[in-house]
């Protein structure tokens, strides 16, 4: 069961964490984001809970990627 993604929440990381602009955001894979992101709390020494970005939440992603045609 696919639940609705929270792109605010998403995007609060891309924007005001990791610095990216939202052209960075929207192209990036949600591999690159979770990378990104797994990156930036080892560099800032934050634990990094990998279920974050969850099984059902790649999904979702995924989905709406190829919706997209991406």
């Amino acid at each position: 069961m696919m639940r609705e993604i929270n792109w605010e929440n998403y995007a609060l990381v891309a924007y005001g964490l990791l610095g990216w602009s939202p052209h960075d955001f929207w192209r990036s894979t949600p591999l690159d984001f979770h990378l990104s992101f797994k990156a930036w709390k080892k560099t800032n020494d934050v634990p990094f809970e990998e279920d974050f970005l969850n099984r059902a939440d790649l999904d979702a992603l995924i989905q709406n990627f190829k919706k997209q045609g991406l």
